[in-house]
């Protein structure tokens, strides 16, 4: 394994790790650029300081391997710079996850500009059938539900103007049920959560994210900016959808609960976005 020098200790969750399990560096592509190279700026310099800075390096910094998650949420700018990190690009690893479906507007993923060994995964793990079946209509490429059987979605109607208050009100009642909060998320489909708000401006936007794997309260989010992370039960206040994400912000926001999940707002306008794949799971919620 590289040496501590080749990135900063890893935070969050995999901090708890035994150093011999532990990554030496967790954290955005733009965090690894700008911790090599001790600058900031575009991604286009960040991305050519790393491509320097990585080829510069004494191979026993760089890394065995690289996993990059969400791989379709980078440009394909930075694919030879994150290259340039392994020790040896010939036997290096390079494990490169990546969600090839597409809504409305959403651009398709960059392809790397190197030959990658393709698996398909089409199996659901992380929800209860209950969940993924609620939102699997939603999807553009067939899912396998193989997570286990739960408890049935619940819906709750509410005004616009209400739905924040209302989505807070259920998370009290799953509060009250036994749910730790440290399990619980509040997702918003429009505008923050006010507490999310408080935290981003008393903890700054580090901080704020660290709650996710340190704070011990139930954590607040936009839907869209939770992609590829999750928690036990999700209350997803439908507080707004419109704009070309607004398709992917509710598909995203339906399967971030592996366990229970509640879904608060119009009910006509969120059929009318998600159509009949929508309708029927949302008419079974009541």
């Amino acid at each position: 394994m590289p040496q501590p020098a080749a990135g900063p200790a890893p935070g969050g969750e995999t901090s708890k790790w035994r150093r011999r399990e532990r990554p030496d560096f967790v954290g955005t592509v733009r965090d690894l650029a700008a911790a090599w190279t001790r600058s900031g700026g575009t991604d286009d310099h960040l991305a050519d300081s790393l491509a320097a800075a990585g080829t510069s390096r004494p191979p026993g910094t760089r890394f065995d391997s690289l996993v990059i998650d969400e791989v379709q949420d980078i440009e394909s700018l930075w694919y030879l710079p994150l290259a340039s990190t392994l020790k040896d690009r010939a036997t290096g690893g390079l494990f490169v996850f990546v969600d090839p479906t597409r809504h409305q507007d959403t651009p398709p993923p960059a392809r790397p500009p190197f030959k990658l060994v393709l698996l398909d995964l089409p199996d659901n793990v992380r929800n209860s059938r209950q969940i993924a079946q609620a939102f699997g209509g939603l999807a553009l490429a067939p899912m396998h539900y193989r997570g286990p059987a739960g408890e049935p979605v619940r819906f709750q109607p509410a005004r616009p103007q209400d739905v924040i208050p209302t989505a807070d009100a259920v998370v009290r009642a799953l509060l009250n049920e036994g749910w730790p909060p440290q399990t619980v998320a509040l997702l918003t489909t429009g505008a923050p959560h006010p507490a999310q708000a408080r935290q981003v401006q008393q903890l700054g936007p580090d901080g704020y994210w660290d709650q996710l794997w340190t704070g011990k309260s139930v954590f607040h989010a936009r839907a869209i900016d939770f992609k590829g992370l999750e928690r036990p039960a999700v209350v997803l206040a439908v507080n707004g959808l419109s704009g070309p994400q607004a398709l992917e912000t509710l598909y995203v926001g339906l399967s971030r609960a592996r366990s229970r999940l509640v879904v608060v707002g119009e009910p006509a306008l969120i059929q009318e976005l998600g159509g009949p794949a929508i309708a029927h799971p949302l008419d079974n919620a009541r």
